[in-house]
């Protein structure tokens, strides 16, 4: 790393919702993957930062299963990639659901030498910016489910009390309106809107959440690392980008991971073909294609004919042994309609803070019959954030 503010092109390595712990996908593969397709991009003495937009995690992981210790490598190993090749690691929390504070394991190692005098690794759970002044850059982070009824606001006050116009980087994890279907009458919480947000972003917006990579104007939306899914058959793996301080330049290279899970769909809605086999063949031949595969593929029929699902079910597991097959009838779905010109009447949730937290969850705790002095929950809170 040049460490001289006069540097002129800072280059990111951006890495999205990993889901340590997804239950198709076993945590020891995906770790995998990140030796194999990421590690090398960090050791070539080029990177400056690697930032992680969030959802590291699926779920909550015990620190007796298999997954945890796997892992826990993985993030060893990062870190211990920061140390050799003088990088930042720069964590920001994603989805409650998924992270559940357990990023924090980047954090309690405690032989971490500082680079530049500034933390080499740091996990982010609040919005905030920091000023990276041996790069003569900042970043600006602004995690999931946060409890402020406007983000961007905050963001802005937090930026002006910097005396700054113009972050160079935004870490968050979140949606945007670009990835919403338009008129959604109640979007998620804290969904952004580039048009708004574009003023205040000199370089460019690393993004988790959203599962498919993409880029809008300065919104780099990783994606995930690795399937997990059906719906997620598109490309996955990570993104490398350069930022041209003196213009504002950013040129960006998506590094595929070439190890990914298959799971693909084979839809067969309406179709009547004499003879299948030489197109379930052709499809499968295809798939077979794919040089590097550590995991068993997961496929899918789709078909409103009970008959054909089944035949087709099994004639794919007899061609590839090991493979998971599922069949579904799509007209079967749940499907969500709303009447034209009505609009569902938005929930008014209260919005949390650390100082009303306890008090809401001691209500909630209540009226679910599992009654707790609100000090035994105070206590208990207290011992995530000592």
């Amino acid at each position: 790393m040049n460490s001289s503010p006069t540097k002129e092109t800072i280059r990111s390595v951006n890495v999205a919702d990993l889901h340590f712990g997804t239950p198709k996908v076993p945590a020891s593969l995906i770790a995998r993957n990140l030796r194999k397709y990421l590690h090398p991009r960090l050791q070539d003495g080029t990177v400056d930062f690697l930032f992680i937009p969030g959802d590291v995690y699926d779920a909550i992981l015990g620190l007796n299963a298999t997954e945890s210790f796997h892992a826990m490598q993985a993030v060893d190993e990062l870190m211990e990639l920061a140390i050799a090749h003088d990088f930042f690691i720069r964590v920001c929390d994603g989805t409650f659901k998924h992270d559940r504070g357990q990023n924090h394991c980047f954090m309690v190692r405690g032989n971490i030498p500082p680079l530049l005098g500034m933390p080499r690794v740091r996990t982010v759970d609040q919005l905030t910016v920091e000023r990276f002044e041996p790069l003569g850059v900042s970043v600006a982070y602004m995690p999931d489910d946060l409890p402020l009824e406007n983000p961007l606001e905050e963001l802005k006050t937090q930026m002006r009390q910097l005396g700054l116009e113009q972050v160079d980087f935004l870490l968050r994890h979140g949606f945007w309106v670009h990835m919403l279907p338009p008129d959604l009458p109640n979007p998620p919480r804290n969904t952004l809107d580039w048009e708004q947000v574009q003023p205040l972003i000199r370089g460019a917006v690393i993004n988790g959440h959203e599962h498919q990579p993409s880029i809008h104007g300065r919104v780099v939306s990783c994606g995930s690392f690795d399937r997990q899914a059906h719906g997620e058959e598109h490309a996955k793996g990570f993104f490398v980008v350069d930022y041209d301080k003196p213009s504002g330049r950013i040129d960006y290279e998506f590094v595929k991971n070439e190890g990914v899970t298959i799971f693909a769909t084979f839809n067969a809605m309406g179709e009547a073909w004499p003879d299948m086999s030489p197109v379930v063949d052709a499809w499968l031949a295809r798939l077979k294609r794919q040089e590097d595969q550590p995991n068993r593929p997961y496929l899918r029929v789709l078909s409103n004919d009970p008959t054909l699902r089944q035949s087709l079910t099994e004639y794919l597991a007899n061609q590839w042994p090991g493979c998971f097959v599922s069949s579904e009838d799509p007209t079967k779905r749940k499907r969500h309609t709303a009447v034209t010109g009505e609009r569902p009447t938005p929930k008014h949730l209260p919005v949390l803070t650390p100082a009303n937290l306890a008090g809401h969850v001691t209500m909630h705790l209540a009226s679910m019959g599992d009654g707790l002095p609100q000090d035994d929950v105070e206590w208990v809170l207290a011992l995530r954030n000592p």
